[in-house]
Protein backbone atom coordinates (compact mmCIF):
# COMPACT_ATOMS: atom_id res chain seq x y z
CA UNK A 1 0.00 0.00 0.00
CA UNK A 2 2.92 2.22 0.47
CA UNK A 3 3.81 2.28 -3.27
CA UNK A 4 0.25 3.05 -3.86
CA UNK A 5 -0.29 6.11 -1.43
CA UNK A 6 3.36 7.16 -2.75
CA UNK A 7 1.95 7.22 -6.47
CA UNK A 8 -0.98 9.11 -5.03
CA UNK A 9 0.98 11.68 -3.68
CA UNK A 10 3.23 12.21 -6.97
CA UNK A 11 -0.31 12.68 -9.04
CA UNK A 12 -1.70 14.73 -6.48
CA UNK A 13 1.81 16.60 -6.48
CA UNK A 14 2.11 16.81 -10.19
CA UNK A 15 -1.43 17.42 -11.18
CA UNK A 16 -4.97 19.08 -9.66
CA UNK A 17 -6.36 15.58 -9.48
CA UNK A 18 -8.07 15.39 -5.80
CA UNK A 19 -6.55 12.02 -5.11
CA UNK A 20 -6.40 10.57 -1.61
CA UNK A 21 -3.38 9.40 0.37
CA UNK A 22 -1.25 9.57 2.93
CA UNK A 23 0.32 12.71 4.15
CA UNK A 24 1.67 15.18 1.57
CA UNK A 25 4.77 16.75 1.84
CA UNK A 26 8.05 16.96 -0.51
CA UNK A 27 10.29 14.23 1.39
CA UNK A 28 7.28 11.57 0.46
CA UNK A 29 7.39 12.77 -3.02
CA UNK A 30 10.92 12.62 -3.18
CA UNK A 31 10.74 9.37 -2.75
CA UNK A 32 8.38 8.62 -4.87
CA UNK A 33 10.05 10.58 -7.94
CA UNK A 34 10.25 7.33 -10.24
CA UNK A 35 6.25 7.93 -10.39
CA UNK A 36 7.07 11.08 -12.93
CA UNK A 37 7.22 9.39 -15.86
CA UNK A 38 4.03 7.59 -14.98
CA UNK A 39 2.34 10.66 -14.33
CA UNK A 40 3.89 12.27 -17.13
CA UNK A 41 2.38 9.40 -19.74
CA UNK A 42 -1.03 10.13 -17.71
CA UNK A 43 -0.63 13.79 -18.45
CA UNK A 44 0.27 13.13 -22.11
CA UNK A 45 -2.45 10.70 -22.71
CA UNK A 46 -5.00 12.67 -21.63
CA UNK A 47 -3.77 15.74 -23.45
CA UNK A 48 -3.69 13.50 -26.89
CA UNK A 49 -7.27 12.20 -26.06
CA UNK A 50 -8.16 15.63 -25.83
CA UNK A 51 -6.24 17.09 -29.24
CA UNK A 52 -8.02 14.10 -31.09
CA UNK A 53 -11.35 14.93 -30.08
CA UNK A 54 -10.93 18.94 -30.51
CA UNK A 55 -9.01 18.90 -33.82
CA UNK A 56 -12.29 17.34 -35.77
CA UNK A 57 -13.91 20.82 -35.05
CA UNK A 58 -11.31 23.17 -34.87
CA UNK A 59 -7.68 23.79 -37.13
CA UNK A 60 -4.75 22.66 -36.16
CA UNK A 61 -3.26 25.92 -34.93
CA UNK A 62 -6.30 26.47 -32.10
CA UNK A 63 -6.03 22.93 -31.65
CA UNK A 64 -1.87 23.13 -30.38
CA UNK A 65 -3.05 26.49 -28.03
CA UNK A 66 -5.69 24.28 -27.02
CA UNK A 67 -3.85 21.34 -25.76
CA UNK A 68 -1.14 23.15 -24.52
CA UNK A 69 -3.50 25.11 -22.56
CA UNK A 70 -5.07 21.54 -21.59
CA UNK A 71 -1.67 20.58 -20.00
CA UNK A 72 -1.08 23.39 -17.79
CA UNK A 73 -4.53 23.16 -16.52
CA UNK A 74 -4.03 19.89 -15.91
CA UNK A 75 -0.52 20.41 -14.17
CA UNK A 76 -1.85 23.49 -12.12
CA UNK A 77 0.67 25.75 -14.36
CA UNK A 78 3.60 23.97 -12.37
CA UNK A 79 6.19 24.58 -15.31
CA UNK A 80 4.63 28.00 -16.85
CA UNK A 81 7.57 29.66 -15.54
CA UNK A 82 9.99 27.07 -17.43
CA UNK A 83 7.93 28.25 -20.73
CA UNK A 84 8.10 31.77 -19.84
CA UNK A 85 12.04 31.51 -19.55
Amino acid sequence: MEAVDGFKNVLRFLTIFPVGGGPQGLEKTAKNMYFFPVVGALIGLLAGAFGWVILHSVPPLVTGVLVTGFIYVLSGFHHLDGLLD
